[in-house]
């Protein structure tokens, strides 16, 4: 069988990413598309500014969108990877290149196709972290904090899958991941809480 979304991951601690190489002049995080309004506070100031299509954002950026609206962000400079960042969401980007995100509340819907050779895409929850190579899934985090991830069916033959960690309290109070479960087209899964296993996948 194809496999076209191996997993891999490297946490250390937090998240740990690559080093960066040449391909990353190629990519970086735009906001495409716009509906209704939202605000970033960059890590550098404390000071809230409304965003509108065209702007950059870089990493320590911290995006809330307001009720009836949703940004789409794309990571490359042919808008092969994107993300839609639902209503009353927030979301910090860690980083750009590879993709890091942060999701405190909310739902992000991601639709992967060209990702760079050798790197994932990781969304980090309060109690979760959802990692790909390119598929299409969504992210979301209720408000007692619970984690929803579901793979959607991509129609076609490859295996699409995505790799979703619960996150644990270590001694110290270090954060590191705890148990695995593969979400394959069509399921989902749920994590309620930090140090609890992910649920059995089962049909969305």
């Amino acid at each position: 069988m194809i496999k076209n979304c191996i997993i891999v991951i490297i946490f250390v601690c937090a998240i740990g990413f690559p080093a960066v190489d040449a391909y990353s002049a190629d990519y970086y995080c735009e906001i495409m598309t716009l509906k209704g309004s939202a605000s970033v506070t960059s890590s550098d100031s404390a000071e809230k500014r409304t965003i509108k299509e065209g702007d950059m954002l870089k990493p320590g950026d911290l995006i809330q969108v307001d009720a009836d609206s949703i940004v789409d962000l794309a990571y490359d400079n042919e808008w092969s990877n994107i993300t839609r960042v639902g209503e009353y969401s927030k979301m910090m980007i860690k980083s750009v290149y590879p993709t890091g995100l942060k999701l405190d509340r909310g739902d992000i819907f991601s639709k992967l196709q060209n990702l760079p050779k050798g790197t994932t895409f990781e969304i980090q929850t309060p109690t979760a972290v959802a990692a790909v190579r390119g598929t299409e899934f969504f992210t979301s985090v209720a408000e007692n904090g619970a984690t929803n991830v579901i793979t959607y069916d991509q129609g076609d033959s490859f295996e699409h899958t995505v790799d979703v960690f619960s996150l644990k309290e270590a001694p110290g109070g270090e954060v590191t991941l705890g148990e695995r479960v593969s979400v394959p087209e069509g399921q989902k899964t749920e994590i309620s809480e930090m140090g609890t296993a992910p649920r059995v996948p089962e049909k969305a």
